[in-house]
């Protein structure tokens, strides 16, 4: 009788970056691009650590390399944040946009199993991983998106975050922030991968002006209830 491995997953957002027109750089534009994103990525996640009291490893648990783009794998902690997270993200890009037409950005809540792999690097694999890349293979939905928000720099999340982020940050509840930051969002449309799987996905647009970070540790706040309630904070 074979024993089963004990496989400690976590549920959490999972962004996938994707570079528009990456593989058509040449060699040194693609090197160029990567350790950009890499940076530009670390760079904001050093600026939201700073500016919520958070490590960046309370923000981050890891990021992994898909050759024209990155996963992003957030700490379960701050778990619908992602959202947020994947708009401060697009911003940040835009201010660097000579090399590349664009940035797209998935955002899943599933989950994700850590490993380390054959080079002693820490890894993830999982379902939420594969469920979030599903999100930005459908063209029909990829070309909605860039409808949506009027050029390729889009922010495409499922069902599962929409749920959970608006569980967390309810939109009648906190609506002068969503109406401050100019947050909108498109109907969720349905989709099948190339499995037969069904998928939901809707689009989310803000100003591209603001960073948004994570709910710092004294805005936590008790619900009547017990629950904590968080009351979110943005940067112009």
């Amino acid at each position: 009788m074979s024993s089963r491995l004990e496989i400690n997953a976590i549920v959490t957002d999972i962004l996938l970056l994707d570079v528009v027109g990456f593989s058509t750089l040449s060699n040194h534009d693609q090197f160029i691009s990567a350790l950009l994103i890499n940076n530009k990525i670390r760079e904001s996640i050093q600026t939201l650590g700073i500016q919520t009291l958070l490590e960046p490893d309370e923000i981050v648990s890891g990021l992994i390399s898909t050759g024209d783009g990155f996963y992003v794998i957030l700490d379960r902690k701050v778990a619908g944040y992602g959202p947020f997270f994947a708009l401060s993200l697009r911003n940040y890009f835009l201010l660097e946009s000579d090399l590349y037409h664009g940035v797209r950005i998935a955002v899943h809540l599933g989950s994700a199993i850590p490993f380390v792999d054959v080079t002693e690097r820490n890894n993830f694999v999982g379902e939420g991983i594969n469920d979030c890349s599903r999100l930005l293979e459908n063209k029909k939905i990829v070309k909605k998106a860039l409808k949506f928000s009027g050029d390729s720099n889009s922010v495409i999340i499922s069902r599962e975050c929409w749920e959970h982020f608006t569980t967390m940050f309810p939109l009648d509840g906190i609506s002068d922030f969503f109406d401050m930051i100019d947050f909108r969002y498109s109907k969720e449309y349905g989709f099948k991968d190339k499995n037969g799987r069904p998928h939901y996905a809707r689009f989310i647009e803000s100003s591209r002006f603001v960073e948004l970070f994570p709910p710092r540790p004294h805005d936590m706040k008790k619900r009547p209830d017990g629950t904590q309630k968080n009351e979110q904070s943005s940067n112009r």
